[in-house]
């Protein structure tokens, strides 16, 4: 059993037992996570790519993560933690890129590739498998790309899911990209995904607080997926 928190944008908290994940975090803007992860003895902490709404350099130095923290970064962030001179502590520091591993007796987490900055994260933990897809999106702006480039858009989005799904064809929970920010059919990818693999709970992010249309999920999903649209600070609990 695991504890899923959105903490804002893409940022979340899964908690399993005494130990916790926390992926992408910008903010804590309902103010949950010193509470989370005050019972817990061991926090990893993810960062897909080094993006201002996905990595907030606070994250390597938050009193509520300190002396019980292993990061595991996307190799572009290593240039900023050099620049900024943030890792200061003793903790692990591992940087990743595209098809690299790790793994410990709590986890293990194989990356993937991003059809923007970085990577995406399929991750082992507490008896589930679960996907962070960072930027990972069949990204296409209606008013501003043209035709080609929404072709180039399609095949890089499916060269990356294909290769995701030479490992698992099956998903506990997927944390996704739904941005209604690229009006038209904007939940193309999401619904590519889903049409791809077995997922068991999709929950969209990087929504940018447009909760009414990313979660009116009747729009556009034509499926049984189950789904969860979760605010700043609101969980739910993962048998």
């Amino acid at each position: 059993m695991i504890k899923v928190v959105h903490l804002n944008h893409s940022g979340f908290v899964i908690i399993s037992q005494k130990t916790a994940v926390l992926i992408d975090y910008n903010q804590d803007t309902a103010g949950v996570l010193p509470i989370l992860l005050s019972e817990t003895e061991k926090v990893y902490v993810l960062s897909s790519h080094g993006h201002q709404d996905h990595f907030n350099p606070e994250v390597l130095s938050l009193d509520c993560l300190c002396d019980k923290s292993k990061y595991i970064l996307s190799e572009d962030i290593r240039n900023m933690c050099n620049e900024l001179d943030l890792i200061t502590h003793n903790n692990e520091v591992h940087f990743v890129r595209e098809g690299d591993c790790y793994e410990d007796g709590d986890l293990s987490i194989k990356t993937f590739g991003s059809t923007d900055l970085g990577v995406s994260f399929l991750i082992k933990y507490g008896g589930k498998l679960i996907f962070h897809a960072g930027d990972l999106n069949n990204w296409h702006w209606e008013k501003e790309s043209t035709i080609e480039e929404v072709a180039e858009a399609e095949r890089d989005f499916l060269k990356v899911l294909n290769e995701l799904k030479h490992d698992t064809c099956r998903l506990d929970l997927v944390m996704f990209p739904v941005d209604p920010r690229m009006q038209g059919d904007f939940s193309r990818g999401a619904r590519q995904f889903v049409e791809m693999f077995d997922v068991g709970l999709f929950i969209p992010m990087h929504t940018w607080g447009m909760w009414d249309q990313a979660c009116d999920f009747s729009l556009y999903w034509n499926n049984n997926v189950e789904y969860a649209c979760l605010k700043d600070g609101d969980c739910l609990t993962l048998k």
